[in-house]
């Protein structure tokens, strides 16, 4: 097909690969979506919108809740949030950020 697009320059061709395309794209988005609950967060688009760390990294929502406490071999405290909105990721927080969670609902009576 792409000998057909560069050297021929086929227009059949051409729009046969767009539309390869496109499906590969469709199918691809959900093996990542099957994949995505067993990887680490590379960008936490919260902080990348201007939103604060301990909201949701994936979808950036303040819905969020509490799973576990524990301490690192470091002695961090650290804290296992879940998103209660459409993607349901979990994190996890210092426990600085998680003050800071705290104090946001305290300020905003949630």
């Amino acid at each position: 097909t792409w000998k057909d697009i560069l050297f021929d320059k086929s227009e059949s061709a051409l729009a046969h690969m767009v539309e390869y395309c496109k499906n590969d794209v469709v199918i691809l988005e959900k093996v990542y979506d099957k994949l995505r609950p067993y990887s680490k967060h590379k960008v936490n688009y919260s902080t990348l919108r201007g939103g604060e760390r301990w909201q949701c990294p994936e979808c950036g929502t303040a819905n969020i809740k509490l799973s576990k406490t524990y301490t690192t071999s470091a002695g961090t405290i650290m804290h296992s949030l879940k998103c209660k909105d459409g993607c349901r990721s979990a994190y996890s927080v210092n426990n600085k950020v998680y003050m800071d969670w705290l104090k946001y609902k305290m300020i905003n009576n949630i």
